[in-house]
């Protein structure tokens, strides 16, 4: 995935300093501290989103998101 937001910054199709909300539907209601998480951020991990979603309590570990919905 960062292979190909590299691509999309060198062909000017995105700045890696964008922020998420300038590329998601602007119905979408987000924090404000989620909105201004940059591209960059998320491509090297340091966005400071959780690893797992907090409602996760998976049936099968092995399978951890076959029953998440």
């Amino acid at each position: 995935t960062a292979l190909l937001l590299a691509q999309a910054a060198l062909e000017g199709k995105v700045g890696l300093d964008d922020p998420i909300a300038k590329h998601l539907p602007a119905d979408l209601a987000l924090d404000p501290a989620v909105a201004a998480i940059t591209l960059a951020q998320l491509a090297s991990h340091t966005s400071g989103l959780p690893r797992l979603p907090d409602n996760l309590a998976p049936a099968d570990p092995g399978d951890p998101y076959a029953d998440y919905t």
